[in-house]
């Protein structure tokens, strides 16, 4: 591309680290999502394959991709046995089928505390606005589960908007294709948007008059809040063919879920 994106990087204080003093509090990046309406071993073989897209692309390094997390363990380096556990949580095989079959209250407890079965994420410990983030989250499976509810697992990530200007959209296109291309996804979105350490709208003020989320669901909404396309960017996955080979398989999630949280 001959022309930049007009840098939109407000600073100041980040209350929670206010003695760093003044910091980069939001940027402009490429988010992508795909809500996918099923349990992690129906997932496994399409989103290791989403993982492998997204690393052979941007790399493993200091500027880049050097940090993950993972269940209830924190955010740290990547490491030959992070990477190790990483590959063992996207295999398909679980100990139990359903939530309801497990047999161990510890692992339970800890699925209804995160609100998923699995959740790993990778990112940059030195810089949380690098742009490069992605994240996987399973929803808990459940044999009461009925077609109505609005539970899904969901692949999301950034690039930052250098990774277009340098490669083209002709290859951020061809990225988004191939890490979609195994996924069994019911909507989707990829397009221009922001990523903030202060609120996932960019600064809109929640809502004093809307009602609390009922309790168990506050994970539920963030994810809803995350993956609106008015919140994180327009959706332009319309025509792009799902694993069906249908065109509109990637139809934005507000099509699909509840309102996001404002």
């Amino acid at each position: 591309m001959t022309q930049h994106y007009p840098r939109i990087r407000p600073r100041g204080v980040y209350p929670p680290e206010k003695e760093a003093g003044e910091r980069l509090l939001a940027r402009e990046v490429i988010h992508f999502a795909f809500c996918m309406p099923h349990d992690h071993p129906d997932l496994a073989a399409g989103v290791s394959h989403a993982f492998d897209c997204y690393m052979k692309a941007v790399g493993e390094g200091p500027d880049t991709i050097n940090s993950c997390a993972f269940g209830s363990y924190t955010q740290g380096p990547l490491s030959e046995d992070r990477w190790k556990h990483i590959r063992q949580l996207l295999l398909p095989e679980r100990l139990f089928r359903y939530a309801e079959d497990c047999a161990d209250p510890y692992r339970f407890r800890e699925m209804e505390k995160s609100g998923n079965e699995t959740w790993i994420h990778l990112g940059n410990g030195y810089d949380r606005l690098s742009g490069f983030k992605l994240t996987y989250s399973a929803r808990i499976p459940s044999r009461d589960r009925s077609p109505s509810d609005y539970d899904v697992s969901y692949l999301e990530g950034t690039l930052p908007t250098e990774y277009i200007e340098e490669r083209g959209p002709s290859a951020v296109r061809e990225l988004m294709l191939d890490l979609a291309s195994g996924l069994h996804f019911a909507s989707g979105h990829a397009g221009l948007s922001f990523d903030s350490l202060i609120g996932d709208v960019f600064f809109t003020p929640p809502n004093p008059h809307r009602a609390p989320s009922p309790p168990g669901n506050q994970s539920q909404s963030r994810i809803y809040s995350r993956l609106d396309g008015h919140a994180r960017g327009r959706c332009s996955l319309d025509q792009l063919p799902g694993p069906s080979g249908s065109s509109g398989a990637g139809r934005c999630a507000r099509t699909s879920l509840p309102p996001a949280i404002t």
